[in-house]
């Protein structure tokens, strides 16, 4: 009787550096089983790769839209991406609207009928288009599908510029009816960290000797959203040092004995307590910046204080800096001998009322 053939696992072939995936239920053009490269030398790299294709081995000829979603979310828990919770609840609302159907199946009225849904809140529209707009491209670069339907997204939203004023910050402070969200609102101020990077953080990178914070998560795959190493001051030390005493866990912003996954919840409730609209917890980072360029602050030092673009930094910095590019206008005008000169060129001018 002859064995079973084995299923995809990872294997390694004489000669080559990298792992490559044996399939012993596919046969390759020379009869044997089927192999093929991961690309790469790493194990846990190859897994990740092993997963796809046995995920994608698995996909029927004519996938539906919601066995796509779902292949897209394997991928993305086997590469461990921080985002899967996110994209979990746009593929809910995907799946409400397309699942049963075939990416060719994908209409325009279809497509403006969910449009029209989601109108209300256009970022929220765009984020949930832009989620199948890249789940089926992903389909067609693994050519699970030949081609992909258009999906036109909407424009991004405007840039929010809401900024907290000191007083507000004391409000929604004083409003917070949890520690664990009095210590989140301070933290975002004095660092302009983004929560993610705040609920994230863990005590043995906070450093209360040489008052320094370690915002970069040695676990957490690199981004283009950088975390910087920031330093604190000595009130901040004090308030760590009491958090610390009363820590149930390894993380900084915890609640009941736990790591918080979100704080969104605390957040809106000590908000409206203080009376303030349209502030949520990005809003902190936004302040940190709006303050430091009202101090004066040098563009580079903002950005590297706070982790955040310097682009960004700069759009930010030329509505609230009292001093930005003024200089740059001062050279300007003094290049340019008849700057000065229109005020005495009216009051000597002849009376010219009428003239073309």
């Amino acid at each position: 009787m002859s064995r079973p053939r084995q299923g995809p696992r990872l294997v390694r072939v004489s000669g080559k550096d990298n792992w490559y995936i044996k399939d012993g239920t596919v046969r390759g053009k020379n009869g044997r089983s089927f192999q093929l490269s991961t690309g790469t030398d790493n194990r846990e790299e190859a897994e990740c790769f092993l997963a796809s294709y046995i995920a994608r081995k698995a996909i029927p000829a004519q996938p539906t839209i919601s066995q796509l979603l779902e292949i897209r979310l394997e991928d993305m828990r086997a590469r461990k991406v921080r985002r899967v919770p996110t994209v979990e609840y746009a593929h809910k609302a995907l799946r409400k609207h397309f699942g049963n159907l075939r990416p060719e199946q994908l209409s325009l009225p279809l497509l403006s009928r969910f449009r029209e849904q989601y109108n209300y809140v256009p970022a929220m529209l765009r984020e949930y288009l832009l989620e199948m707009k890249t789940t089926l491209q992903m389909a067609v670069n693994h050519n699970i599908i030949d081609r992909a339907p258009p999906i036109l997204l909407p424009p991004k939203s405007p840039p929010r510029d809401r900024f907290l004023t000191k007083k507000e910050a004391e409000a929604l402070w004083n409003a917070a009816y949890s520690a664990h969200v009095k210590l989140f609102i301070q933290l975002s101020l004095v660092t302009g960290a983004r929560k993610e990077a705040l609920l994230q953080l863990t005590w043995d990178r906070v450093n209360l000797i040489d008052a320094r914070i370690d915002f970069n998560d040695p676990n957490r795959p690199i981004t283009n959203k950088r975390r910087p190493l920031s330093p604190i001051t000595q009130e901040t030390v004090a308030t760590l040092k009491t958090a610390k005493q009363f820590a149930e866990t390894s993380h900084v912003i915890e609640f009941n004995g736990k790591p918080l996954k979100d704080i969104k919840k605390g957040f809106a409730l000590a908000a409206q307590k203080a009376g303030l609209e349209g502030v949520t917890p990005h809003t902190l980072k936004h302040t940190a910046i709006s303050w430091l360029a009202q101090g004066g602050r040098p563009i580079e030092g903002i950005s590297a204080m706070t982790g955040t673009n310097a682009n960004t930094v700069r759009r930010i910095y030329q509505k609230f800096a009292p001093e930005y590019l003024q200089e740059e206008a001062e050279i300007l005008a003094k290049a340019t001998s008849f700057a000065t000169q229109f005020a005495k060129l009216t009051e000597t001018s002849p009376d010219t009322e009428g003239a073309q």
